[in-house]
């Protein structure tokens, strides 16, 4: 009876070592199997990211590269999400499913504006690879500033929609080499050039932006692309900022800041609200402190306050507010709620920021 047991065993022993050994040869199948830009490695295994070098490039200039991306399995393949790794760069695929055999092309953007020396970066692709489900295109290059502008950005902030602001520019030659401007142009019709004009061979020109609101509220954003004959640098791109503004203005816009306040006196900060146009005058100006969620050790206000006055008839108030002597400790971030008679801005908020060291 022991050996027939024993003999039992060894039967089972081994359909179990058959059965096994046939399992193992199926899990040959590789299933879906991403390779990208180059050859397979001798055995199935995880691979190393690969690198692009765009090598030494001017500043602006907007590089386009692509590589291929292929299912070497014998499942399809799903791309489920491209991730660049910064907002200079952005990536494409014509195809995010790929069956056994089948290539796509990955198309890549970057965008050198405003960089300066050696930057890297990647694009992450994630799949349903089993080995391997997200694999790092990286890239390098480095930006040289050819021709250097001063400043390299013109945020012109708030300006009266019915007013226009200038600001004054050079663009130099890195090595004091002439050149020429071609030409200069700008989409946004917000923004122009005084003197777009070519003009005579210089090792540096200076020109001016000038941003005109045009009577519109609201943001603006352009690029003003400059054309020259330098071989190296045949372009310049300077992005533009600005804001058309009400006809009543408010100095500081977006936060009014108090910095540490120690508790042991009274601290008064203010606003100026200012008419730009004479034709409606400003007659009527309030404040209001109104309450925060995001402040911290502060569960009252009556040791903030703000008053309204009117500095000149028609065209200037002030708004002070002031944090009383004895202020309990906490960070101060409250919402300051202008309110005036135009009809464009009849309320405007201002965030209250600081830090009070006072009486816990």
């Amino acid at each position: 009876m022991a050996a027939t047991a024993c003999s039992w065993h060894l039967r089972i022993a081994r359909w179990s070592a058959l059965w096994t050994a046939a399992a193992l040869a199926g899990c040959g199948d590789p299933g879906p199997e991403l390779w990208i830009d180059g050859e397979p490695a001798p055995a199935r295994e995880r691979r190393p990211d690969a690198v692009f070098d765009f090598g030494e490039i001017w500043n602006g200039r907007i590089l386009e590269h692509e590589f291929p991306v292929e299912n070497r399995g014998s499942a399809p393949l799903s791309i489920l999400e491209l991730r660049p790794s910064c907002e200079c760069a952005h990536a494409e695929i014509d195809g995010r499913l790929l069956a056994a055999g089948q290539r796509a092309k990955v198309r890549l953007t970057y965008d050198s504006l405003g960089l300066s020396g050696d930057q890297t970066g990647s694009v992450a692709l994630r799949t349903d690879d089993p080995l391997q489900p997200e694999f790092r295109y990286r890239f390098r290059l480095s930006v040289t500033h050819f021709l250097q502008t001063q400043p390299q950005e013109f945020d012109f902030g708030p300006v009266p929609k019915r007013e226009s602001a200038a600001q004054p520019f050079r663009i130099a030659e890195a090595q004091g080499r002439p050149w020429r401007i071609l030409s200069a142009r700008c989409a946004e019709p917000r923004f122009a050039l005084s003197a777009p004009a070519p003009g005579e061979p210089s090792a540096s020109h200076v020109l001016e932006i000038v941003f005109r609101p045009g009577g519109a509220l609201g943001d603006a954003s352009g690029e003003l692309e400059i054309e020259s004959d330098l071989a190296a640098q045949p372009r310049v791109r300077i992005k533009l900022l600005g804001r058309g503004a009400p006809d009543t203005l408010f100095e500081p816009d977006r936060i009014l800041a108090f910095g540490i306040v120690m508790g042991d006196q009274p601290v008064t900060r203010s606003v100026r609200v200012r008419r730009t146009n004479p034709e409606r005058p400003l007659r009527a100006v309030e404040a209001a402190i109104e309450p925060s969620d995001r402040t911290t050790g502060v569960v009252e206000l009556s040791f903030l306050t703000a008053t309204a006055r009117e500095i000149e008839p028609g065209e200037e108030w002030r708004v002070d507010v002031t944090i009383a002597s004895g202020a309990p400790r906490g960070l101060l971030l409250f919402p300051l709620a202008i309110s005036t008679d135009d009809p464009d801005v009849p309320v405007h908020r201002i965030r209250i920021a600081g830090v009070c060291e006072g009486k816990p």
